[in-house]
């Protein structure tokens, strides 16, 4: 199967009119008619990334965030992903990616799975934003039984907070994976809970202002996807086509 091929399927399900303007989602670099017999998965395409693609003769890798963000003679020209492209070319490996596309679909975007894995039902795309979403939890919930499943879940020890009271019991939560502090702008709904990765200062004094609790793991949170998008492609594409989720590491240190 070639590598366009799969991105028709991929599309399909994840349109690419789905992704934010400013995002460069999809087809990334290669030959798009190149045949595919093993696809990497994983969050960022890194130096370690690429090695691992190289060691386990991968033809094409699938990211979740875009590797070629701005022009492609301006990004071969940044000295940490150079040598990167380099390597690209020497073994014929592509490169793609689903990033809002994937974050935007209710049914089996990211945010909304994570809605579901803390048990939220009723989930529905935040009003004026389609990449956040929020959901109910038919059962309250304390913060601290909510922040320590996400723990959990991304595997990731420690929570920015501004919640007063650990112990309070809730029910509506919304999350933004990764940096999601703009939807301050635009969070107009009410919401007991606001879950995303990176928030800058000036953000966290607006979520304040308006008394919304917020929990901010850091962006790693969206390794999340390296599983998730792996066993989709499983179910989508031929057996004979082998799917490697690999897991960068979290490269943020907590003392």
């Amino acid at each position: 199967m070639q590598a366009k091929e799969i991105f028709k399927i991929i599309e399909k399900d994840f349109s690419k009119k789905l992704a934010c303007k400013w995002d460069p989602t999809g087809y990334q670099y290669g030959k798009p008619t190149t045949q595919v017999s093993k696809i990497l998965v994983a969050l960022d395409l890194t130096t370690t990334v690429i090695k691992k693609a190289i060691a386990e003769n991968v033809n094409l890798i699938i990211t979740h965030h875009p590797f070629v963000f701005n022009k492609l003679k301006q990004e071969k020209q940044d000295i940490t992903k150079k040598p990167i492209f380099q390597l690209l070319d020497q073994y014929q490996i592509v490169v793609y990616a689903t990033h809002t596309n994937y974050d935007s679909q209710l049914a089996t975007g990211m945010n909304s799975l994570i809605l579901q894995n803390l048990g939220c039902q009723n989930i529905t795309n935040l009003t004026h934003d389609n990449v956040t979403k929020q959901g109910r939890l038919p059962t309250p919930l304390s913060y601290q039984d909510i922040i320590t499943k996400l723990k959990n879940i991304f595997q990731i020890p420690v929570v920015q907070h501004n919640i007063n009271d650990l112990t309070t019991k809730i029910t509506t939560i919304a999350i933004c994976t990764g940096a999601g502090g703009s939807v301050i702008q635009r969070l107009t709904d009410k919401i007991d809970l606001f879950i995303t990765g990176e928030i800058k200062w000036n953000e966290w004094l607006k979520f304040d202002e308006q008394q919304i609790p917020v929990a901010c793991f850091n962006h790693y949170m969206e390794d999340y996807y390296t599983n998730h998008f792996s066993e989709y492609l499983m179910g989508k594409l031929p057996k004979t086509i082998e799917i490697i989720p690999y897991h960068i590491k979290n490269i943020i240190n907590y003392y």
